[in-house]
């Protein structure tokens, strides 16, 4: 029997699959990050026109109603003479709904 030096097919194929699984799970993990990346940037964007919906209002002490789709999410917005505050609400399709008040 002949000594030789080297992996057999059977060691190889099973690298070669454990490698092949690697390499597929660190690009799901990119792909995963930038979805998740452009989702973070989307509501950063609805924040930043809701906060300037309310300081717009605030600052011009306007009794407007309205609503506003921006970026993703539906932005609403209430105010009034019986109203102490200015509400603006964000709602996205896939998360809790969230609020930004300023008061009067």
């Amino acid at each position: 029997m002949v000594n030789r030096a080297g992996f057999s097919l059977a060691e190889v194929i099973v690298a070669m699959t454990l490698v092949s699984i690697g390499m597929l799970a660190v690009a799901a993990t990119g792909l995963m990050a930038a979805f998740s990346f452009t989702r973070a940037e989307m509501r950063e964007r609805a924040l930043q026109d809701a906060e300037t919906i309310l300081d717009s209002l605030a600052a011009l002490r306007s009794n407007a109603n309205g609503a506003r789709n921006a970026h993703g999410a539906h932005i609403t917005w209430t105010s009034g003479d019986s109203l102490s505050a200015v509400v603006v609400r964000i709602t996205w399709p896939d998360r809790e709904p969230a609020e930004l008040i300023a008061r009067r």
